[in-house]
């Protein structure tokens, strides 16, 4: 098995967009994946486009209380 959710900050997923062409395992794992969350700051678009075209998975933007201030 594996993990299901992966919650994480944008650069984050950044460095994963980055990662995912030379690393099948990890496309792979993030299509395993039933939730990818992105929080504290907006996620770039390009970076979303990627991982979506890599995995098949979108990435969901959530933010608290104190990315609102």
């Amino acid at each position: 098995a594996g993990a299901t959710m992966l919650f994480g900050v944008p650069t984050m997923y950044h460095r994963i967009a980055e990662a995912l062409p030379d690393d099948p395992e990890l496309a792979k794992a993030l299509a395993g994946a039933r939730l990818l969350v992105s929080g504290s700051a907006a996620l770039p678009v390009h970076d979303h486009e990627r991982i979506a075209a890599a995995t098949g998975r979108r990435v969901i933007e959530r933010y608290g209380m104190t990315e609102t201030l």
